[in-house]
């Protein structure tokens, strides 16, 4: 089912050209940015009328980031996991948790 609408939004269906060598990441990302827009159209808020934006639309405004709940998530980090984004690694974070609750919490909370 996901396919199928995949297939039936896509423009086009002509496949990249072979052949072609790419050297540096910008080549690839252009190619590969090139690609997307030419396979895929992006639909307006024209076509989605029953799409309402409104005022009532519900936003939180404040959001509580206490120190004991950041050093509760840090120490349960598990550390058999990759680190993220960031790039730090668990053990670090699991082990700096009483250290590092304070300041998270307050920049959370920014």
């Amino acid at each position: 089912m996901f396919y199928g609408y995949i297939r039936s939004e896509r423009k086009h269906r002509d496949k990249i050209s072979i052949g072609n060598i790419l050297a540096g990441g910008p080549q690839k990302f252009q190619l590969l940015s090139q690609f997307f827009r030419s396979s895929f159209k992006v639909d307006s808020s024209d076509d989605n009328p029953d799409l309402v934006m409104g005022e009532d639309t519900a936003v939180i405004e404040t959001v509580a980031f206490s120190v004991d709940k950041v050093r509760r998530v840090l120490n349960q980090i598990k550390l058999d996991k990759s680190p993220g984004l960031d790039e730090i690694p668990g053990l670090i974070l699991k082990e700096l948790s009483a250290e590092l609750a304070m300041p998270l919490s307050s920049l959370f909370e920014l």
